[in-house]
């Protein structure tokens, strides 16, 4: 299937789930989904009554994720990322340390350089957002997601 069709319905029969597109049906003992759990349980048979309740009932958070490229090694520590305990307070949820993880991923003729992806808001979104409910410009999440300026930076909103 391709991962751009759109699904029109899903069925079970025998123990197998039965995906169907517009171009394409599959037959499949293990489905995972990627989709908001809300969307999935519209797609679901009616025989799957608990399953889409449940999955109706799940909400989702808004998360701001920022790329940060410093031109040097600015990490202390070298690994995956860190995320921050819930009890912290602020929006910060945690950073990936791509340049550690994904090294062959780094600019050429920039060796040194540090990436990082920052992710921002959750539960505390609402706490980014300015007064007048607006997300605040870029520059300004990037001072919430890095002490330092950063060479490069790209920030994102997924909903």
């Amino acid at each position: 299937m391709e991962r751009s069709e759109e699904i029109q319905n899903a069925s079970v029969f025998n123990l197998k789930m039965m995906v169907k597109t517009d171009s394409d049906s599959i037959n499949a003992d293990l489905v995972i989904s990627s989709i908001f759990s809300k969307d999935l349980a519209l797609l679901l048979p009616n025989s799957m009554s608990d399953l889409k309740k449940e999955l109706s009932s799940l909400s989702a958070v808004n998360v701001v994720v920022v790329n940060l490229e410093y031109k040097d090694d600015v990490l202390p520590v070298k690994g995956f990322g860190h995320l921050l305990p819930s009890s912290e307070s602020g929006p910060l949820l945690g950073i990936v340390y791509d340049s550690c993880i994904f090294p062959e991923h780094g600019r050429k003729g920039r060796p040194d350089s540090t990436r990082l992806t920052v992710m921002l808001g959750g539960s505390w979104y609402n706490e980014l957002l300015t007064q007048d409910g607006a997300l605040p410009s870029g520059s300004d999440i990037v001072k919430l997601a890095s002490q330092q300026q950063p060479n490069i930076w790209v920030s994102e909103l997924d909903q």
